[in-house]
């Protein structure tokens, strides 16, 4: 009777997978395990007059605290610059600017809303990327927000006026673990008709 000669055709691609898939986590070193405080969350974008907001998100405190940042791209397509001189929100009692001078301030109006009184400035044709160091730190939080809520909050800008998005919470913060690398950030991509904007940090 003669063989049969049968083919692992199917197995071979399968275990290059798993090999694959198996040397990708380790090579990581544990930043698949990092990214489960984090939800897969799109980041809130809108634009009044020239200026474009990109990926604006916040990361809330440590369970039960109100603390938390706010991060976000801001994008000047005009050819004056700009400045966000402030932003606000019914649920939050402080937000505050990066590298703000000494005589800035945080103050709360009749409906609650709390508002900042520094500035940022975005160049003209130019990209600030406010986070990581320069996020704009959120205090007094209500009601206990959690990933995949969405917080309203109201950007101000000089010349361009503004605007208010539905800002979701990506993430609660982590305490780092020694020997676990921190996730890379992905910057929000810019359509600007091929042209290169300056690109920088609100301290710089």
């Amino acid at each position: 009777m003669p063989r049969l000669n049968r083919r692992p055709v199917l197995l071979l691609p399968v275990l290059a997978v798993a090999t694959t898939f198996a040397l990708t986590a380790c090579g990581n070193g544990g930043v698949a395990e990092e990214s489960r405080e984090h939800s897969v969350v799109t980041g809130a974008e809108g634009q009044v007059g020239d200026v474009r907001i990109l990926d604006a998100t916040i990361t809330t405190g440590l369970l039960g605290t109100t603390t938390g940042t706010l991060s976000l791209t801001v994008y000047d397509q005009g050819q004056d610059a700009d400045s966000l001189t402030a932003v606000s929100s019914p649920v939050a009692a402080a937000f505050q600017l990066p590298s703000a001078d000494s005589s800035a301030s945080a103050s709360t109006d009749a409906t609650g809303a709390s508002s900042t009184t520094s500035a940022v400035t975005i160049p003209a044709m130019g990209v600030v990327a406010l986070d990581e160091l320069d996020a704009i730190d959120v205090t007094g939080l209500t009601g206990s927000p959690a990933v995949g809520d969405s917080l309203p909050v109201t950007f101000t800008f000089a010349g361009a006026g503004d605007i208010t998005l539905d800002v979701p919470v990506v993430g609660t913060a982590v305490p780092a673990t020694a020997g676990t690398p921190t996730p890379a950030v992905t910057g929000a991509n810019v359509d600007n008709g091929g042209a290169s904007p300056a690109v920088s940090s609100a301290g710089s």
